[in-house]
């Protein structure tokens, strides 16, 4: 394989994970609160990819949210309590899973392990699939950041791929882990830049 086809590869498998991964990263629940509704602008960007302002969970790669690899291996779904600097708290839920059924206000998403949830989608919810600003389909595999207020929960994030991007996602990862494995060794040391 040329030089020129290894950088392509690991460019294309960089932004692929980076458009499923990133919007997992963005889903990881950390020290900075979720707006309400009424503190966040329209299309204010919280999808930790780089586009527009990092808001909760607006993190560059590298760290583990729903659907990235971690020890035990892909992150599902989960729950966590974030303080907000005014100190109140706040309760998020982050899910990785497939689109069972959508509609204009609502979306329900089945994880691999069989949990199930359904959200409130509001106006303030940023959503895209395949990178554009399009709803998700059911059979999209999503990843979702939402606010959980007494027994309901509001999406804040929802970054959907198409059956045919997560493939070609895979397909990259794959090229990638190939390419990883059969590399040639570096030499350490000093001199080596």
């Amino acid at each position: 394989m040329t030089k020129p086809r290894i950088a392509a590869l690991v460019a294309a498998a960089t932004l692929g994970a980076a458009a499923l991964t990133g919007a997992a990263v963005a889903l990881a629940a950390d020290s900075t609160p979720t707006p309400s509704a009424s503190e966040t602008a329209p299309g204010r960007g919280m999808d930790g990819q780089g586009r527009g302002e990092h808001g909760p969970g607006g993190h560059g790669p590298g760290e583990h949210g729903p659907g990235e690899h971690g020890p035990g291996g892909d992150m599902l779904h989960g729950e966590g309590v974030v303080e907000t600097p005014d100190g109140t708290y706040v309760t998020v839920r982050m899910q990785h899973g497939e689109v069972t059924a959508v509609s204009a206000t609502s979306i329900t998403v089945k994880s691999t392990d069989g949990y199930s949830s359904t959200y409130s989608i509001a106006d303030t919810t940023d959503v895209e699939r395949d990178g554009e600003d399009s709803g998700p389909k059911v059979g999209d595999v999503v990843h979702l950041r939402a606010t959980v207020t007494g027994g309901s929960a509001t999406a804040d994030v929802i970054h959907a791929l198409s059956p045919e991007k997560a493939q070609e996602l895979e397909e990259h990862r794959a090229d990638m882990d190939d390419w990883m494995a059969d590399r040639p060794e570096r030499p350490s040391g000093p001199g080596r830049a």
